[in-house]
């Protein structure tokens, strides 16, 4: 679970995912999940992705593939996104949410995550999540 806030929205939003099908070293993983499908304009949505994390020298790299609607669209998007975590707590990363490309940031203190989004290289987005 994870809360979102936007600047240019003024709005939180509430993120969250379940995994049902675990990653394994032959397959990858499977999860859905319901929050922000859009970060400029904050639309909520649900999705399905599926991911791989990858051993590198340098860190891990992880790899996602997925499909995502939006509550204002009546349509499927494509989405994806690629993040390195060298060793230690910090992620950088490209989220694509089937219209939009966003650069990240994050460092992870225990269970909880804080963040910072250039959404469509244009406007500041926070985020705060808690793993359990």
């Amino acid at each position: 679970m994870g809360l979102a806030y936007l600047w240019k929205q003024n709005a939180v939003r509430i993120l969250g995912n379940y995994v049902l099908i675990e990653e394994a070293p032959s397959r990858p993983n499977l999860k859905i999940g319901f929050g922000i499908q859009s970060i400029t304009t904050g639309n909520p949505g649900v999705f399905a992705t599926s991911e791989k994390n990858f051993a590198v020298p340098e860190g891990k790299l992880n790899v996602y593939v997925g499909i995502a609607v939006r509550s204002s669209e009546d349509h499927v998007h494509g989405v994806g996104g690629i993040k390195f975590e060298p060793q230690g707590s910090w992620a950088f990363g490209l989220q694509i949410d089937g219209h939009d490309v966003h650069p990240y940031i994050t460092h992870r203190i225990g269970n909880v995550i804080v963040g910072y989004y250039l959404a469509s290289f244009e406007s500041s987005g926070y985020f705060v999540g808690v793993r359990f």
